[in-house]
């Protein structure tokens, strides 16, 4: 009897378990506890719930990520339509609501503008009182100046509210670089590889080039002109392919390192270079999870080589994100017996969340000519 006792106590305390809410960050899951937020039942991914309860008379809003974990939590401040239309913003809509309602609850103590003004967050119009009137049918425009700033503008009472906020990952996403850098190697660890299923598979609708034989998907450069998005195609019979041969491994290293695509999982020996001279060694995971976690940041990747023998590939992955101001940036030795049926691990190191906000234009100037054609 006890030990029937024992089992259903330890069956009810997984299913608890398994139902409670996962906060994204410790900030979200202060701002629960401050406002109360109870949560009981397990929330489906990329779920948003609009009237979940109310703080100071305004309603609040709870975003799921692609993981099923809480997001973000703030007021509701936009309408559910312009969110729609703003989904490549969506990290900076979530943060105007999260940040509004942080100001209100004063975590750290500090009142609003002192917070404000710790974050460099500029109330360039208006004053801090008219915060309290922004409800989601009030007129909203917003101006982006790329990896710099943003700048929101409401309309008040026939008066305008404007502040700008610097495209800072760590301020719009509510986490220092430690918990950010904790995240993302969670977030490798649980990403689902991705198929030709899952990108890009509509290789016939994508505009090309031809060059030596191949179609060429144009996808610009970064930092410089050998450091390039590319994807090459190859076309029989009007089926278009991703271009794969042992034959011509530059050309192959990036389209797999670009897309994440190949025949087989690749097992990648990853290391983490974390913030304060610490390490992570990530094991039992695939070259194409990083991949799908770069893209699932809304990432775009680019490809360069440092060096080239006959059994090695020394190259770099940058993972641009141009909306929060930053990159990842992958080294990487590719070993070219993959390509001839080995199964060798890939070894990279990761250097993650490199701001970008602070970098002047020229760091961005377009070098010339990529000279390896192999």
């Amino acid at each position: 009897m006890r030990l029937r006792i024992g089992l259903l106590i330890i069956i009810v305390l997984a299913a608890l378990d398994s139902a409670a809410a996962q906060f994204r960050t410790q900030r979200l899951l202060q701002i629960s506890k401050a406002i109360g937020l109870t949560i009981n039942d397990s929330i489906l991914p990329n779920t948003i719930i609009d009237s979940i309860t109310v703080y100071r008379d305004k309603q609040i809003r709870i975003k799921t990520n692609n993981f099923g974990d809480i997001s973000n939590i703030g007021y509701k401040l936009f309408d559910n339509l312009l969110l729609e239309s703003q989904k490549e913003n969506a990290y900076v809509f979530d943060f105007i609501e999260r940040y509004f309602l942080e100001l209100d609850l004063r975590l750290d103590g500090r009142k609003p503008l002192d917070r404000m003004d710790l974050d460099e967050v500029v109330l360039v119009s208006g004053n801090i009182g008219m915060i309290q009137k922004i409800n989601s049918n009030t007129q909203v425009s917003v101006e982006e100046i790329a990896r710099r700033m943003f700048r929101f503008t409401w309309n008040i009472e026939g008066k305008d509210l404007t502040i700008t906020f610097p495209s800072s990952n760590q301020l719009i996403l509510g986490a220092n670089i430690i918990e950010l850098e904790n995240l993302a190697e969670k977030d490798i660890e649980r990403c689902v590889p991705m198929t030709t299923n899952d990108f890009l598979y509509d290789w016939k609708s994508l505009p090309s080039e031809k060059s030596q034989g191949l179609l060429v998907v144009e996808g610009g450069s970064y930092i410089s002109e050998m450091i390039r998005g590319d994807i090459f195609l190859t076309e029989k019979d009007g089926q278009r392919s991703l271009f794969l041969s042992p034959n011509s491994p530059v050309k192959t290293v990036s389209n797999i390192m670009v897309t994440g695509l190949y025949s087989r999982e690749l097992p990648l020996d990853l290391t983490i270079n974390k913030y304060g001279h610490k390490k992570s060694v990530l094991q039992g995971i695939t070259l194409q999870q990083y991949v799908s976690f770069c893209k699932n940041e809304g990432c775009k990747l680019y490809f360069g080589i440092k060096k080239m023998t006959d059994n090695n590939i020394s190259c770099t992955l940058f993972a641009f994100n141009e909306k929060l101001a930053y990159n990842h940036l992958l080294s990487v030795e590719f070993p070219l017996s993959i390509l001839r049926g080995k199964d060798v691990p890939i070894r990279a190191t990761a250097y993650l969340y490199i701001p970008l906000h602070d970098l002047k234009e020229d760091f961005f100037t377009q070098f010339k000519n990529n000279n390896y054609e192999k």
